[in-house]
């Protein structure tokens, strides 16, 4: 009996952006026209190095996400090339979800009809407000009406599969205005929302304007009913949360994301992208132009790599686990690491309760699930449960992150 091929996700950064966004901690590249035809190049050689690989050859595809960045800056031929490179070396029968990430104020019909033709079958649009207010305030190319007509265009084009971002705690936004960014999104009958909270990731220029009082974070109170608001709303609509951040209508949820949460294996192309295969965690340089150089030279642009130890491999199925809906499977993981374990986290979650009026957690049908009030305070949970583990956490991944915030 032939025996069946791992599967595994593909990840593609694309580092390039029009406008760098204050708020934005992702490594990309603003107005660097002039590096995205030797960069894609040295994008495919990195695909071929991969690809030639035995341990990627006897595994396929199931998903691809195009990241940034802004991958839509690309124009269909250059998105084409790379799939063409990616059929080359990669089974990719099995694909079952194609992403690109996709900034309202880089996109038309034609590319969007080119994109179905390519195999893109879900788009994830960085809109962030449907108020140009707050759009003008996060340094966004787009306005509110340009924002509206994406998503309408993008159900023209075809795609059945949509997903937008939208930000919550902009400084000068209200809650009666984030109530309409919601029904605004519901009316426009996308299949999917991923909600972040905005934080003011240190080294941005926000965080810059903030420590010089230039701009005003809103009260974390505000900021709260806005996201607790946000559940209670989106559940009457019929949009499931799955993930922290992450509601979706039924069978709508983001396979190549729950690849991630689920502590699936995966692999990053392009500069600065991690990559987690076999227990072992390796990332690329953050560096457009050494990652062509090095590529150039036909070597690996691999910056660091590290095989996860017992305790990380224990730290991320909580971190991951409890971060989704589902939660976290009580049997397996006690068969993993041990009841120990278990109850230290309970013992955590316990004292952190006697502070709060709402339940953070609960127990059911074999699983423990952080609540939509454990979910807001899930950083104190995770960072209480590494002291209470006496864990020396070390790991290039920064999972102790309440909500990313993106940028496309």
């Amino acid at each position: 009996m032939q025996v069946p091929k791992a599967k595994f996700g593909l990840y593609i950064h694309i580092p390039f952006c029009q406008r760098k966004c204050g708020y934005c901690d992702f490594y990309s590249l603003a107005q660097a026209d002039e590096l995205v035809r030797p960069y894609l190049e040295a994008l495919r050689h990195e695909i071929a190095l991969y690809g030639l690989e035995a341990e990627y050859r006897c595994r396929q595809v199931d998903t691809i996400y195009f990241g940034g960045g802004t991958p839509s800056l690309l124009n269909p031929s250059q998105l084409e090339s790379l799939f063409d490179t990616l059929h080359q070396y990669f089974d990719l029968s099995t694909v079952v979800e194609t992403t690109i990430e996709a900034n309202p104020g880089t996109i038309s019909m034609e590319k969007l009809c080119a994109y179905r033709n390519i195999g893109i079958n879900r788009l994830s649009l960085g809109v962030q407000s449907f108020f140009d207010q707050d759009l003008q305030v996060l340094g966004r190319i787009h306005t509110a009406d340009e924002a509206q007509a994406c998503v309408r265009q993008a159900r023209a084009a075809g795609f059945n599969n949509l997903n937008i971002d939208l930000i919550f705690g902009i400084p000068g936004q209200s809650v009666e205005s984030w109530w309409e960014n919601l029904r605004l999104a519901t009316t426009l009958g996308v299949d999917h929302l991923s909600i972040y909270n905005l934080i003011y990731e240190p080294g941005t220029p926000f965080a810059r304007k903030q420590d010089l009082g230039k701009l005003t974070p809103i009260p974390e109170e505000m900021e709260a009913e806005m996201y607790f608001s946000a559940i209670d709303f989106l559940g009457r609509h019929g949009y499931q949360q799955y993930e922290i951040s992450n509601f979706a209508q039924p069978g709508k949820f983001c396979q190549h994301n729950q690849n991630y949460w689920n502590g699936g294996e995966y692999l990053g192309l392009g500069a600065s992208a991690h990559s987690f295969i076999d227990s072992r965690r390796f990332w690329n340089v953050a560096d457009v132009h050494l990652y062509i150089k090095l590529l150039t030279e036909g070597k690996y642009p691999c910056s660091g790599e590290e095989k996860l130890t017992l305790a990380q491999q224990l730290l991320e199925t909580i971190f991951l686990s409890l971060r989704c809906t589902k939660g976290l499977n009580i049997d397996r993981f006690c068969h993993r690491f041990g009841k120990d374990f278990l109850r230290k986290l309970i013992a955590v979650l316990e004292n952190l309760q006697s502070a709060k009026e709402e339940p953070l957690w609960s127990v059911a049908e074999g699983h423990l699930r952080l609540t939509p009030q454990g979910f807001w305070f899930s950083d104190e949970v995770f960072s209480q449960f590494v002291l209470a583990a006496s864990i020396d956490f070390k790991s290039s991944q920064p999972i102790l992150k309440r909500s990313p915030t993106v940028c496309p």
